[in-house]
């Protein structure tokens, strides 16, 4: 494969030029967005801001990499090895905690009032949302956006998939292994390696078990 690059590029040393210059100008771009982020304190106004700007990059490799710098950094903890694409949007980051090897696909909300924690090797699928937090809407007296939170953590384990349009609630734990299909709302807490679904979830059949599919 080497060798083929080095032939291509031979008879076409204007493409080479042209890729070593992008590549320099990617270099550049994840430099100036670095000292930017380590100036930035997590929660604040700046930070929002900064959030929104870096989200609304691309799914380039340099521009990823701009918005796994800046989790790592922000977030109560993150390893660098998380890949985030566009149009993610984390509120209270302090609270969010992420292992190695997590993939968070587009458009991602997590709104952790509580604590949310996402383990090793898990995918998140686009336009998920993560929230830690409930209104609390009793008295009809009083204005709903007035009446506070009720606030439980999050807790999600290793080795888990979650599909895409998903909406999970305060109070939940999805179990290692387990699969959560596409549009489920997540209520209530799902055991280890099972694959749930519906609105609310609930458990069609475990992995390690015969089946016939959702």
């Amino acid at each position: 494969m080497r060798r083929e690059f080095e032939t291509f590029y031979r008879l076409h040393p204007e493409l080479k030029r042209k890729s070593i210059i992008v590549k320099m100008a990617e270099r550049m771009k994840i430099s100036f967005y670095k000292s930017i982020i380590d100036r930035t304190v997590s929660g604040t106004e700046e930070w929002h801001k900064l959030q929104q700007s870096i989200s609304a990059l691309s799914s380039t490799t340099a521009d990823c990499a701009i918005r796994s710098y800046f989790y790592e950094k922000s977030l109560k903890k993150c390893d660098p090895s998380v890949y985030v694409l566009p149009n993610t949007i984390i509120s209270f980051p302090y609270n969010v905690s992420i292992g190695h090897t997590v993939f968070l696909n587009r458009g991602v909300y997590i709104t952790a009032r509580a604590d949310v924690s996402i383990g090793n090797d898990t995918m998140i699928g686009a336009y998920t949302v993560i929230n830690s937090g409930s209104h609390i809407f009793k008295d009809t007296t009083i204005p709903i956006r007035n009446q506070g939170h009720e606030i439980a953590p999050i807790i999600i384990e290793d080795d888990v998939w979650i599909g895409t349009h998903v909406v999970i609630a305060p109070g939940v734990v999805i179990g290692k292994g387990a699969v959560i299909g596409a549009g489920s709302i997540v209520t209530k807490s799902i055991p280890a390696y099972a694959v749930a679904a519906g609105c609310p979830a609930i458990v069609k059949y475990f992995r390690n078990q015969p089946h016939d599919g959702i």
